[in-house]
Formats: C-alpha cells, structure tokens, sequence
C-alpha cells in the first residue's frame, strides 16, 4: 500500500520503522501538529510535501495511528489497544486509503465518493481520516469531489494528503489545506541513522549520496543492491572511457537491468563527475578516485548536454522508449570523448 517510492511498507503500522514515529528528522513537525491535536485547532486538511524518501507516508500513518490509539500520545501510539490491533490489520473503521487502483494511473472519483460514504457510516473513534497518496495523481473529477469535501468538511473528519509534486495538485486544493514540509535532514541525522539500520553494511555515507540525503531511499538501496550497481557502472564508464569495451556490446550487457536503475546511477556519476570538475565533491568520499579521472578527461560542456540529455530521458519516462537505441546512444557519445590506452 505504500507509494511513495522508497518508504517501506508503513501504512499498515507492522514494519518496525513505523512503530518508532516519528523519525529522527521529523520531531518538529510532529510536536507542531500532536500540539494543534491537543488544542483542537488541528486542521481539517493536510498536505505533506517533500522529496520522496523522507518518511512522508510513514508518518502521516504514524500520525493517524496516533490519533485513533486509545492511548495516544506526543510519544505516538500503544500499539496494543483494539485501535491500535485494527490498524495494523489495516481493518479500522474509521480509516481509509485512497491509492491508484494500477500503477500509472490515477485516483477516480468512485473512490473518493467510495470512502467519504463508507466513513459516513461510522463513529467509533474521535477522527475519521482519508489518506491520500499520491495527491498529485488525483483526476479532474476526484479533485473537484474532494474539493466540495474540503470547503464544507464534516466536524472531525481529517483529510491527509501526500505528494513530492505539490505543484501537480489543484491550487484550490492546495488553498485548502495545511502545507507540511519535510525536508532532508542533517547529514549526521540521516547517516547515524541509517547506520543504525544497516549495522551490517558498509558504505553508508556512499549510500546516503546516492539516494539524495533521502534516508529511507539509502536503506531502500541497500536492501536492493542499488550502490553495487552504481559502482559497477562507474568502473564500466571509466573503462569506457579508455575505449576498452565496445559500446554496442555494452549497451546490450545492460538489456536486462530495469532502465530506472540505469538512468538514475549515470545521472549520479555525470552530477559527480561535475562537481569534481568545480571541486565541489567530498574529496573522502568512496571512489573519488574514479570520478577524478573522468573528470579530468571529459570536456565540461559535454557533461552539461549530457546530463539535459538524461533528464529529457528523465522527463519522458512514461513514455515506451527503445531501450537498446537509447543505452547505445548514450555509450557511444560517452566512447568517442576518450582515448584507447
């Protein structure tokens, strides 16, 4: 049920992330709204905005556990009470998802119409709470459905919606609500904690660059072995570089890797690679080494138009490209900027 892209699993409130709400670098927003919760000034709508990989779904169900446990607190919820035994069975009453039914597509109007009267039906708790996820994939119809929803909300009903593109939901909407921002947290925040997480693991700070100073994307990476493939391909630019692999029979070898994956680590050594360039890269980081070479062999303007290149792949990623065409492509501008051994 979760999506936002590298936040696990923490709707149902089982994962053991999600019974330790909120995380590290969320305490401010939490104490803001637990305390507008106390007051009884806590908006009938919120909208949590950020970059994926900040925990924004984890704690808008951390927070809506919070307020349907009996014994709810600023510390969060018991995780023991009969609220808190329907929650994690995703079975409670008085709390409903609204999600894309596939992927790539978006929220209906049967949907939003579904819950509001479902919920309608029901007051066994102090909130009724729709979770919306992600908001920018509401359509036209849904939006004005839920918009007639949040200019005449029913007493107690708490809407909570999650986006990373705020700027794709309805101005109205957005007007609304309450805007939450969760940002990256302190590098020593994220690392320390994501070390705690991987306490078996190393790489760490590799990892948490990697995924952006989004923390719950680096654990995501590490457990789907994201910084291996990044190194890999690093080495494999370099070589190519060197013109010691053809860039045909390389662009083939990469068929089977998820195109993602692909384009998200050469955006990450071209950015790196620039930034040694400018001097701006961490000169401890994990193969800098590397990155030096490819800097000081590569042209800056190239670089430049090479990564607006990966972004318009980037912009177009719905779209069904050619795979084979695009990875051969790319090699081979990256082949013809160097020079055999």
């Amino acid at each position: 049920m979760n999506h936002e892209d590298g936040e696990l699993s923490g709707y149902t409130g089982g994962h053991s992330i999600a019974q330790r709400m909120p995380l590290p670098w969320q305490q401010l927003q939490w104490r803001h709204l637990y305390q507008r919760h106390q007051a009884n000034r806590l908006a009938h709508a919120l909208l949590f905005t950020g970059q994926a990989g900040l925990g924004k779904s984890l704690f808008a169900a951390g927070f809506a556990k919070t307020l349907l446990c009996q014994h709810g607190s600023v510390s969060g919820a018991c995780h023991h009470c009969r609220d808190c035994l329907l929650f994690a069975a995703n079975t409670h009453p008085d709390l409903a998802y609204v999600i894309p039914e596939k992927v790539n597509t978006g929220i209906k109007i049967e949907q939003i119409r579904g819950v509001l009267h479902a919920l309608n039906q029901t007051t066994t708790s102090p909130y009724k709470i729709i979770l919306i996820n992600p908001a920018d994939s509401l359509l036209v119809a849904s939006s004005n459905a839920l918009l007639k929803n949040l200019e005449e909300p029913t007493a107690r009903t708490l809407f909570i919606l999650i986006t990373d593109k705020p700027g794709l939901v309805l101005p109205t909407i957005r007007s609304r609500c309450q805007m939450i921002r969760f940002t990256a947290p302190e590098p020593s925040i994220g690392k320390t904690w994501l070390r705690e997480q991987l306490t078996n693991i190393h790489g760490v700070d590799a990892l948490y660059d990697l995924a952006d100073a989004a923390p719950l994307h680096a654990l995501n990476y590490a457990k789907t072995g994201l910084l291996t493939s990044y190194q890999c391909l690093l080495d494999t630019m370099l070589a190519l570089l060197k013109q010691e692999i053809d860039p045909i029979k390389l662009a083939e070898s990469y068929l089977k890797t998820e195109w993602s994956t692909v384009l998200h680590c050469l955006m990450k050594i071209i950015s790196a690679t620039i930034k040694c360039q400018f001097q701006m890269h961490d000169p401890d980081s994990e193969r800098v080494a590397v990155l030096q070479v490819l800097a000081n062999t590569v042209d800056p303007t190239f670089l430049f138009n090479y990564f607006d290149k990966l972004l318009d792949y980037q912009r177009h990623a719905k779209i069904a490209l050619n795979q084979q065409l695009i990875l051969e492509d790319l090699f081979c501008d990256w082949f013809v900027q160097g020079k055999p051994c």
